[in-house]
């Protein structure tokens, strides 16, 4: 396999479907799985003996952009980036959480932990 299919073929990827306050339907957000180094900097709050969510969601703010891959939202007419789409959320803190709630429990790790550690074959 070439090494650019790396990505497409074994990176994580979560499609997360919107839905607006009136409704409206069709929106969605793809974001990938984290990196290991991301990983790491989440682990530091989890084993930390205060329950620093502050942190977390700061921290959380600062990866999430990167780990947008796609979405359905534009900017006059063109595909919005990254970082528009994550400016454009985090307005919404119900939304924001809605979908880092949604996000992290797809997450192949999370899925790992409920079995713990027994591999699904």
């Amino acid at each position: 396999m070439e090494l650019d299919k790396v990505s497409e073929h074994y990176i994580f990827k979560t499609r997360i479907e919107l839905e607006g306050s009136e409704g409206d339907t069709g929106d969605f957000i793809v974001l990938r799985e984290l990196s290991v180094k991301e990983m790491c900097g989440i682990q530091k709050f989890e084993e930390g003996e205060s329950q620093d969510t502050t942190g977390l969601f700061e921290f959380l703010e600062e990866i999430l952009p990167s780990c947008i891959v796609d979405s359905s939202f534009t900017k006059n007419g063109e595909k919005a980036t990254a970082p528009e789409v994550y400016g454009a959320i985090k307005d919404s803190g119900s939304l924001l959480i809605k979908i880092l709630e949604t996000w992290v429990q797809s997450l192949p790790l999370a899925q790992r932990g409920k079995n713990n550690g027994k591999s699904d074959k």
